[in-house]
Order: structure tokens, then sequence, then C-alpha cells
């Protein structure tokens, strides 16, 4: 049995490791079956993992034919009737993310004064987001010169074989995830299409020469191999570097594009605890943080919330329905934060406003990074919006009207118009930049004990409707006119 790596050891890193394939990419279980069939050690979390295979300089070629293998010998175990009950089983990505979370969950429960107790944090149910099938769509279509891809069907065809030589950063094993990703609820044929089709429209006015001047694609990620993309990123926050996929063209230019399945999803991500530690010096930082994570932590412990049955206590079924309670225990004690009886979200609040001008300006940083070597712009299936370029914040407050939602349609057709308040963990902000209004939308993503909520940016379609619906909106107004005109001359 091999020992585990010294420190110096570690230094020694394959250079030919750490740039491809991108250990980053791969599922715990790919790794450990690297280093079981090197006869490592196989324990830890997957940051050792990838840093033991770096260690013992396993080429890239063994690696892709072991992750390949361990496709091929995976199977599901057989069970004998009877002998247990059939539980999910969890996806790799599931397991990672659980990992981390309770790995996170522990460094900062360690200092907390109390009785607070040993969690296990909860399952993650988001999508992978490291292989989105949407990122791909883009890739491919930005070097289909001749329009032929029409649809998610002709996307589904194309083989690594087929690409293999434009796209950059993306090898066998990537690709086939990627792919994987479209077989998803989410990747419907309708969304995909969109994307297909409103990609095209305007790509010649953000890629120098259109369709013709590609070169050639990099399908990364955010985590960087290629050393030209690191060397053009060199000393960029990681929040501003935020391509999903680079164009080359053939004359060098490169621009990033900055991808959305959706309208509806967000623009950012930020911790806001983290954030406001960071916006001062080392020690009013930390305060502000404990100050936080105590007011948080304090109403969980106060309704008998603990490490140990947090995940109990979440899961807690109706008894009536013998199904969850939508709304869960937990969250419910942070649903106040509108009425101002909350202590935590009140805290935030405070602070939020007391350091609104800070607050603003890194979150709109962030989104609008103006000091990049190239042209960065969003794309969300509908519309391209360009990223890097000067900022004017116009307003940032918090705003009533998000925390209420109009009826839908089935409730107007029902005769109930009333406007609601939403049910939810969520404390709302708005902010105005270049015109263009943003609704903050602050919540939890992860367990309330171990994580800060975030800021999460959504474009407001309300106030600052996509050129498309903009359009639609002027026309049903045109009509409505012509249609009042009407009624009047025949009511004379």
């Amino acid at each position: 049995m091999s020992k585990i790596p010294s420190s110096s050891e570690n230094k020694k890193a394959s250079l030919e490791l750490s740039e491809s394939p991108n250990l980053i990419n791969y599922t715990v279980n790919e790794l450990k079956s690297v280093l079981r069939e090197n006869n490592n050690k196989v324990s830890g979390i997957k940051a050792d993992l990838i840093q033991r295979i770096k260690n013992n300089n396993i080429s890239k070629e063994d690696i892709y034919k072991l992750v390949e293998s361990t496709h091929r010998k995976t199977k599901t175990p057989s069970v004998k009737r009877g002998t247990r009950k059939k539980v999910p089983r969890k996806t790799s990505f599931e397991s990672i993310v659980e990992a981390v979370a309770e790995e996170e969950a522990d460094q900062m429960l360690e200092k907390i004064q109390g009785h607070i107790e040993p969690e296990t944090c909860s399952l993650s149910t988001r999508r992978n987001t490291d292989y989105n099938f949407f990122e791909l769509v883009f890739a491919l279509c930005a070097l289909d010169k001749e329009h032929k891809l029409k649809n998610k069907a002709d996307i589904k065809k194309v083989k690594y074989e087929d690409v293999k030589n434009k796209i950059i950063g993306c090898n066998e094993v990537c690709f086939g995830k990627y792919m994987n990703d479209g077989n998803k609820s989410d990747a419907t044929i309708n969304r995909v299409n969109n994307h297909v089709t409103n990609m095209r429209k305007n790509f010649h006015i953000y890629v120098p020469g259109g369709f013709d001047e590609v070169k050639c694609v990099y399908l990364e990620g955010k985590i960087l191999t290629t050393p030209k993309l690191k060397k053009l990123n060199e000393g960029v926050d990681t929040k501003k570097a935020k391509s999903d996929v680079y164009i080359e063209t053939n004359k060098g230019t490169i621009v990033g594009f900055s991808l959305k399945q959706d309208d509806k999803c967000t623009m950012t991500n930020y911790s806001t605890e983290k954030m406001l530690g960071e916006l001062f010096d080392e020690n009013v930082g930390k305060t502000i943080q404990e100050n936080l994570k105590q007011a948080r932590l304090k109403i969980l412990s106060e309704n008998n919330i603990t490490k140990t049955n947090y995940r109990e206590v979440r899961d807690q079924l109706d008894p009536a329905t013998g199904n969850k309670f939508i709304h869960n225990k937990i969250n419910s004690l942070f649903y106040d934060s509108l009425e101002g009886k909350n202590a935590y979200w009140s805290a935030l609040k405070h602070y939020i406003d007391e350091n609104s001008q800070r607050i603003s300006r890194e979150i709109v940083d962030n989104m609008f990074p103006v000091d990049l070597q190239y042209n960065l712009y969003q794309f969300n299936g509908k519309e391209y919006m360009k990223l890097n370029v000067p900022t004017n914040i116009e307003d940032f407050k918090d705003h009533v009207r998000f925390y209420y939602e109009k009826p839908t349609q089935a409730n107007i057709k029902k005769g109930d118009l009333q406007v609601k308040r939403r049910v939810a963990a969520k404390m709302f902000y708005k902010m105005v930049v270049n015109g263009m209004h943003f609704r903050i939308e602050i919540r939890f993503k992860n367990p309330i004990i171990s994580s800060s909520p975030q800021f999460q940016v959504h474009k407001d379609h309300e106030r600052t409707p996509s050129p498309e619906n903009d359009a639609k909106r002027k026309f049903q107004g045109s009509q409505s006119t012509r249609v009042h005109k009407k009624t009047r001359k025949l009511r004379k």
C-alpha cells in the first residue's frame, strides 16, 4: 500500500495533469477508480483525490481509459426480493455536493458556542451545471457555418469525432456528459430549438465576421485549463471571468459568452454574509459575519433545531397525506422578512442598507466586469446582453412589490383576482443599472444551519421587457388603442 504523499511531494504534481485533463470535472467515483487501479488510497474528499492523482503522475491516456472502463463495469447491484426496501440511489454529483456541504458545515460550526450538535447536511437535488447541455448547443451551433443543425434532434446526432478538432478543452468523456445533460427534463425540445434559432439571429453582431470567421470554440467551463485563456484572464476575479464558452475567430479575436438556459435564470449567486465580511477590514468583516451567523443559528436553536435533527425536522411528513409538508418547519421560521419580526433578516437588512453603495457596487461590478481584455456577452436563449460595459447604478433599495405575486391566468378564470403575499424564506431588493431593472432575491440555497443566503439577481421583465416581449406589448397596445378609438366613434 502506498504512503500518503507529504507536503513536499504535493508540490511535484504533474504540470500536464494540472492542465489536461481537467480533473475537477470528473466525479468522485471516477477519480477513485483511477486511484484504485493504480494501487492508491481512495479515501478523502474530491480535492484529496485530485491531488493524489497529480502526485502519482498518472498519464491522461490512462485516466481516460480507466474512467471509460469504470462506466462499462458499473452495474446496479441485485437485491433479493423482500430482503430490504428500495431506496433512491445517490447520483455521483449529489454525493459530491453532500460531501462538500458536510465539510463546510463542520468548518462553520466548529467555533459556535452552546449546544449545537453534529449534522449530516441534506442531499442536493439541483442539476449538474458543470456540463450544461445548452453550453454545448451554443458551441456546436457556433461551429455550424452552413446551419445544418436545425433543432435538438440534429444536435443530439453530433459525434465527438465530428468536432474534436474545433472544440478546445473538452475531451470525449466531457463531451458525453454534456450530451447526457440534454436528456434531462429542462432541456425541452422547444427550449433547445429556441436557443438554436435565437443565437443565430444576431451572432454576426457579437462575433466579428459571424459564423464564417469562427476558427474554434473553447468549452472548458468556469475552471480554465487552456494556457491562452488562462493568460487572457490573468488577474481577473473568477466572479468576473464568467464565460462558459469562448469563441476564437480566424483573426485571433476572442469573445466570451455567459450562457443561461432561459431568461428566468439567475445572473449572480453571491453569499451575502461572505460579501459583507469582505467589504471591510478583517476585524470588522469577521464581526459582521459572526453577528449574522449567530442571529441565524439562534432562531434555529430557540426552535430546538440542531445539526443532529436538522434533516429529520426538514423532511417531516404530513400525517394526513404521507407526503412532505409543502412549507417545512425550518423555512417557515424565515418567512417574515417583510414584517420586520425576524431577527436575522432585520440584522442582514441593517448591514445591507448601511452599506448600500458598497454592496450594490460590488454586485454590479461582478455582473458587468469592465476590465476584461475581450468582449463578454450573456445569452439567455432569447437575447444577447453585453456585460463588459461601464455602469451607472440609478437605484438600489428593498422593494415591497416583489413580495407579492399577481394572480395566475388559472386563478383569473376562477374569478380569484387577489394579489397574494409570497410564502418564502426570502428578502427582496430592487436595483436599476443603466436603465435596466433587476430583482435581487436574497434566499437560502443550502441548509440554513450551515450557510448564508445568497444575492440572486434576475432581470425584472415586468419593468425591462426583452425586445421580443416589448415589441409584442407595443403591438397589443396599438391594437387596444385602435379598438378604443373605434368604440368611441360608435358611441358618438
